[in-house]
Formats: C-alpha cells, sequence, structure tokens
C-alpha cells in the first residue's frame, strides 16, 4: 500500500499563509460587529495581526518592569462588575478604571499580600448580619454564584486589594500645618442673618378659608399627623366582670374554707415586698422622703405586709378556682366573694377611676385575652381584684362627620404653614438676580437690601454675628434651655456653609417644631484661627486631619492617575 508523501514544498505551502491572515482578519471583524469598537479591543487586534504578545499596558513594580495582559486586563474587568454587584462599586468601569484594578492586583501579587480563612469568616459574618439570613447559602445564593467557593474566590480577591490599599495608606500622616488647616476648615466660622415666616401670623387668613368636602376627606384620610389622629381616635374600650376579695372577708367561714392558712415565711414576706414595693407602696409626692426613698420601708408597713401577702395568696388560690367555671353568680356566693359586672364598655382611660377596682393595672383587661382572667390579682389597699375582659373595643378613627370641626381645625393649621411657606417663598423670589446670572443660580444680596427687604415685610431681622458653623463646646454660645431656633438655624446653615456664597440668600427652610419657615442670608464664612485651639481639641484634629489624607489617598492616590504617576504605567500606543 503506498502511503502518500506529506508536500512541504514552498509551493504548496504560499496559498495558506494568505489563508490564515483572512481568517484571522474575518475574526476581528466579526468581533467588531458584535462588541463595540474601543481602544483595548483595537490594540488587541493590531497584535494579533502582527503576531505581537496581547499586550495592555506597561508599568514599573518594585522588583522591575511587569505588562498588564490582555487576560489580565480581562480579569480585572470580571473582579470589578462582581464587585460592583456585591459590594455597590460604580456600575461600570472605563478602559483606566480597569487597567488600575489589573495594577492594584499586580502589586499585591508583588507585596505577596495574601487573604487567609479567618478574614473571610469575619466578613461573611459582618453580611449576615446585614443580610439578617439565618444561611449562608442565602448570601452567595443571593448574588448568582452557583457555590460557596465560587462566591468566596470574589470575596477573597475584594479583600487582598482593600488589603493593597490600607499597607499603601499606612505611610499616610498629615505634617502639623495639614493638620491645623484640617482643624481651622472643620471648625470654620459662619455670620448669617434670617427672617422667621411662622404660621401662627397667618391664624386669622387661614380661618377664612372652608375646604371642599373630597379635599377635607382625602385630609383625614392621608395627612393627620400621628397627633392629631391620636386626639381624633375613639380609644380603646373594654367590658368585664371582676371578683372582689377583701380583707374582712378573709375572716368569715366562706372564705376560710378555702383559702390558705399558713403563716408567711420571712423568705416569703421579703420576696413579696422586694417585687411589689414600687408598684404598691410608693410614698406620697408630699413625703419629703421621696427624692431619696421612693417606697415605704418594711417597718413602715409594719402588719400590712403580712396581710397583703395572705390577700394576695387568697386570691392567687381563688384564681385557680375559677378558671373553668360557667356560673359566676353561684361561684362566688359559694366562695364569699363580690361579683362586679361592667356590661358596658368603659374607656380604658376611665378604669382607674372606677370605684372599688378601679386601678391603672385594671387596665391591662383591654389588652389581654378575651374572656380570660388576669394572670395576678390586681391588688389594693385591703382588696385583691380578679378580673376578665368579656367584650374588648380597639382604638379606632370615627367616621369624619363625628369629628368634622376638629378636621377642619387641623386642616386650617396645614393651610397656616402652606401660606407661611408661599411668603417666605415669594420673599426670596422677589430677590433680583445680579446682573449676569443664569436661572437656577442662588440669589445673592447685600446685608443692607435682604434687611431693607425684611422691613418692608414687617417682619423682624435676626443677626448671628460669628460662630462655629458646627457644635464647639469651648466657644459656642450660652443657649438657654427654651432656646430651639438659634442652634436649630446654626446647624441647618452650617451643614451646607461650603457650598455658599457670601451674601447668598438660602430657600426657605422649614423649621418643623416651630411651625415656621426661615429665610437665611449666609453674611461671611472664614477659618477657625488656629492659634485659639484648646489642647482637649488636639487629637481630634489629628484624628481629623488623617482621616481626611486617607480619603484623598484612596480617591486620588489609588485611581488610575495615582497609580500611573507612583508606577508609571503606560497603554500600549495603537499606532505601528
Amino acid at each position: 500500500m503506498n502511503t502518500p508523501n506529506k508536500d512541504t514544498s514552498p509551493s504548496t505551502q504560499e496559498p495558506e499563509a494568505p489563508k490564515n491572515k483572512w481568517v484571522l482578519l474575518g475574526l476581528a471583524i466579526f468581533c467588531l460587529l458584535i462588541f463595540s469598537i474601543s481602544q483595548p479591543m483595537t490594540t488587541v487586534f493590531r497584535n494579533m495581526m502582527n503576531g505581537g504578545p496581547p499586550e495592555m499596558a506597561r508599568m514599573e513594580l518594585p522588583g522591575g518592569p511587569a505588562v498588564i495582559t490582555l487576560e489580565e486586563y480581562r480579569v480585572a474587568s470580571s473582579y470589578l462588575y462582581q464587585f460592583s454587584r456585591i459590594f455597590s462599586g460604580p456600575s461600570s468601569s472605563n478602559e483606566e478604571q480597569i487597567l488600575a484594578m489589573a495594577a492594584k492586583r499586580k502589586l499585591a501579587d508583588e507585596l505577596e499580600i495574601v487573604v487567609d480563612d479567618s478574614h473571610i469568616r469575619e466578613r461573611i459574618s459582618m453580611q449576615m448580619q446585614q443580610w439578617r439570613q439565618a444561611k449562608y447559602s442565602d448570601i452567595w445564593r443571593g448574588y448568582g454564584f452557583r457555590s460557596g467557593l465560587e462566591y468566596e474566590s470574589i470575596l477573597r480577591e475584594f479583600l487582598r486589594v482593600q488589603l493593597l490599599g490600607e499597607l499603601l495608606a499606612s505611610g499616610v500622616n498629615p505634617g502639623p500645618e495639614e493638620t491645623f488647616d484640617q482643624w481651622a476648615k472643620d471648625f470654620s466660622e459662619i455670620r448669617y442673618q434670617w427672617v422667621n415666616f411662622s404660621a401662627n401670623e397667618f391664624e386669622k387668613e387661614a380661618a377664612e378659608l372652608n375646604p371642599e368636602d373630597d379635599i377635607l376627606a382625602t385630609f383625614y384620610e392621608n395627612d393627620l399627623d400621628y397627633q392629631q389622629r391620636s386626639q381624633l381616635e375613639n380609644e380603646e374600650s373594654v367590658a368585664f366582670e371582676a371578683l372582689v376579695l377583701t380583707q374582712d372577708a378573709l375572716g368569715t367561714e366562706l372564705v376560710q374554707a378555702w383559702a390558705p392558712s399558713e403563716e408567711p415565711s420571712e423568705e416569703a414576706l421579703q420576696a413579696f415586698f422586694d417585687f411589689r414595693r414600687f408598684s404598691l407602696y410608693p410614698r406620697d409626692d408630699a413625703d419629703p422622703k421621696k427624692e431619696t426613698e421612693p417606697s415605704l420601708t418594711r417597718d413602715e408597713l409594719g402588719e400590712r405586709l403580712a396581710q397583703d401577702y395572705i390577700l394576695n395568696r387568697a386570691a392567687l388560690e381563688l384564681r385557680s378556682l375559677v378558671t373553668d367555671v360557667e356560673d359566676l353568680s353561684a361561684f362566688a356566693a359559694e366562695k364569699g366573694v363580690e361579683l362586679v359586672r361592667f356590661e358596658e364598655a368603659v374607656p380604658s382611660s376611665e378604669l382607674p377611676e372606677l370605684e372599688r377596682v378601679g386601678s391603672s393595672t385594671l387596665r391591662e383587661i383591654a389588652f389581654a385575652e378575651l374572656n380570660k382572667w388576669l394572670g395576678e390579682p390586681i391588688l389594693k389597699e385591703n382588696t385583691a381584684v380578679l378580673a376578665r375582659p368579656t367584650e374588648q373595643n380597639a382604638r379606632a378613627m370615627p367616621e369624619l362627620a363625628e369629628v368634622r370641626e376638629s378636621v377642619v381645625d387641623f386642616w386650617r393649621e396645614k393651610e397656616q404653614a402652606r401660606l407661611a411657606r408661599e411668603a417666605a417663598e415669594a420673599f426670596v423670589a422677589a430677590i433680583p438676580l445680579a446682573e449676569g446670572a443664569l436661572e437656577g443660580d442662588p440669589a445673592t444680596q447685600t446685608s443692607e437690601e435682604f434687611a431693607s427687604a425684611v422691613a418692608v415685610s414687617g417682619r423682624v431681622i435676626r443677626v448671628q454675628d460669628w460662630i462655629c458653623r458646627r457644635m464647639r463646646m469651648v466657644t459656642d454660645p450660652h443657649w438657654e434651655a427654651d432656646e430651639k431656633v438659634r442652634p436649630w438655624i446654626r446647624n441647618m446653615v452650617g451643614a451646607k456653609a461650603e457650598e455658599l456664597l457670601d451674601g447668598e440668600v438660602l430657600e426657605p427652610i422649614e423649621n418643623a417644631r416651630e411651625g415656621a419657615y426661615v429665610v437665611v442670608q449666609l453674611l461671611g464664612q472664614r477659618d477657625a484661627n488656629r492659634e485659639k485651639m484648646w489642647p482637649g481639641e488636639l487629637d481630634y484634629a489629628r484624628r481629623t486631619a488623617r482621616q481626611e489624607a486617607l480619603r484623598r489617598f484612596w480617591d486620588e492616590g489609588l485611581s488610575y492617575e495615582g497609580l500611573a504617576r507612583a508606577y508609571k504605567i503606560e497603554k500600549v500606543s495603537n499606532e505601528n
């Protein structure tokens, strides 16, 4: 059998080279049709066509030159995507962000950064607390991973890059000048003036308004606040029956026939006293000892303690006997106790004032299990009460027609606030914009112009001289206990001071506590005096200066630009 010889002559090989080249070119065109044409993809195709290595960038590591390959670029891109899903990072990434991630991974390799299992367990434990899930599998399945190991590989790489950042940031230590500069900025001072638009000013105007039925119905359904609803609600009520056992009844034959007769031990009396001393034996408000001794002592109680113990023990026995009784009237007569019935529901607030059985503890029956006796007797002086609810009515809003007048009053209160807000907005809208200002630019005035506008409105202008934009104990003025507005305004203006211009008039700020809207003009701001830092503020200054330096390092030093400067990252050129 003849075997054909393989022809390896140049003439037989020459046609194959163009064929392979056209295959590669076709593949490149196909990929370009499927994917968007980007600088990285162009570089890859050029490398493929020229037969060179698929390089994306070059950099200088501590150990020498290094290359970021196409595969490393692709893996970095995948990690960035997974990190964004799991750790709420940017939802998309560009070429430089991907190169920065690839560079950080190479640095982590160079510095031999390893994440051990304890770090993984700690992070997973934190995530389980956040997810409030009982099973670890709920987390990795929730992120769409096929197994815990697949998820942990992503988590391990995230922590490795994070550890790299912490290692690189460990050398960030601001000097004294940076520390003082940051402190002076943190505690910068502001000066401002303001005018108040109180809802109370519009009471008369709002009183003349009458809502349409549909508007009032919507307000009643959706816009009442918690306090208003509480005022309008029909409170919970309860019908109930009670067995009353008195101290005198303990001496009757009927009660002695079933009540325990043993004398209480000293230990039992002490336990009884300790448990009930504040609920059963409080001192009167007029008692001078109330401040130091809120309850009566055992010596002051004398024989009463033993009597109350015996009465309570008898009531507990009665509680065990009455559990399954159907004819309560016959049972009460047989046991020598009094039966009291309240067949009409009593509002919860009236229960403590009821004759003979009334007590603050009695209010529990409004929420207890229906037709079940309370687990413990209600003790009053010389009386023990067993009670059970027979009918319970929960708190509920009445029909609008029943409380219409009150609802209209609440609606008018809301209208007062609306009128105050509109007056404040009109005041700001009337401020002319500076020459050349665009729509949406903040309104600015001189302090004199603002004061003049306030005077025209008939209101009073108030001025706050230089004050730290945030609370500073050593320099804050002494606010009176009832002074709520001034510290509140300082906090509101101070929180956004860095964004404001001198002379800027802020949009009206709602002061819900005072029922008012405040219009503030920032008069100026300045750094705190570095020479007047108190010794106790130095630790804070150092801490915040380092935090700010670390924030800048994470934002800038670990960005592509920062890494490119530090490690001389150069993208591979697209040109031949």
